[in-house]
């Protein structure tokens, strides 16, 4: 980047979210944040599953919404330079918090049923009857964070454009940075480390912008990070038939339903490698 104040174009953007007065005046405005349960989401009792004969009780999951009011701080700085007429770089941080203020929430406090979320079991109907007083979800309060964003992220990106032919060609890099992220508050098994990803660009366009084709390269160093975890065994309902007609020993009489808990865990990731080719023309 050349000293001289004549080649250099400098963009500082600076934006402060909800600090003193402002705080106060965005928690009266959002009392009613849409908070989803993560994961696999809430055990509660379903009525709706026949076992061959009558409706029953069983424990089924749902990602509940739950209406909480929520506090959020955030900052966002942006640069950008034009080093040269073809060089050109720039950055972005951000950093964003939110949290549940002693909101109401759907949990799973049943094992025991102590007014915190439980960080894994798998609870029966008599566990969530009891857990409740007879209700069939239960609720935690509580002033964990709103979402599961890493609190930090920054972008550093640069292009570098040339004549080519008549044509103008270019290359560009983006380097995204994520910092560690808290996942569910109740399972301590799925907090995501820091880590980042590389994009790669490259390209020719018509100096007038009719047309545009763009190779690229999306996390080129094939980087994985598990993005969350879920606290429990990944489970299955089960039905074993009944058998009782001493007259035709193959009519089935009725069924008893079960569920089959596995050795394994649900898990979720960051997107893998890709590579393309993109065509855009302006009609």
């Amino acid at each position: 980047m050349t000293a001289g104040t004549s080649l250099v174009r400098r963009v500082l953007h600076f934006f402060l979210i909800e600090s003193g007065r402002q705080h106060e005046q965005t928690r009266v405005l959002r009392p009613d944040y849409p908070y989803r349960a993560p994961g696999n989401g809430v055990n509660y009792i379903s009525t709706s599953t026949r076992d061959g004969v009558n409706f029953t009780d069983t424990v089924a999951q749902f990602n509940f919404v739950s209406a909480v009011p929520i506090n959020v701080y955030g900052i966002e700085v942006e640069s950008g330079f034009q080093a040269s007429e073809n060089l050109s770089v720039g950055a972005l941080f951000s950093y964003s918090k939110g949290e549940i203020d002693n909101g109401t929430v759907a949990c799973n406090d049943y094992l025991p049923a102590d007014g915190q979320p439980d960080s894994g079991g798998s609870p029966s109907v008599s566990d969530i009857r009891n857990g409740t007083g007879g209700d069939t979800v239960g609720a935690c309060n509580v002033n964990y964070r709103s979402n599961n964003a890493p609190l930090w992220t920054a972008t550093f990106s640069s292009e570098y454009s040339f004549p080519f032919v008549g044509l103008e060609a270019y290359v560009r890099g983006l380097v995204t940075m994520y910092g560690n992220s808290e996942n569910d508050p109740s399972n301590p098994i799925d907090d995501v480390d820091a880590y980042n990803t590389v994009n790669a660009y490259a390209g020719i366009r018509d100096p007038d912008g009719k047309w545009e084709v763009m190779f690229y390269g999306k996390n080129v160093l094939d980087t994985e990070r598990v993005t969350y975890r879920e606290a429990s065994p990944a489970t299955a309902d089960y039905q074993v038939l009944q058998f009782g007609n001493p007259g035709n020993p193959t009519q089935v009489t009725g069924a008893q339903g079960g569920t089959g808990v596995s050795s394994y865990r649900q898990i979720g990731m960051n997107a893998q490698r890709e590579l393309g080719i993109n065509f855009r023309y302006n009609f």
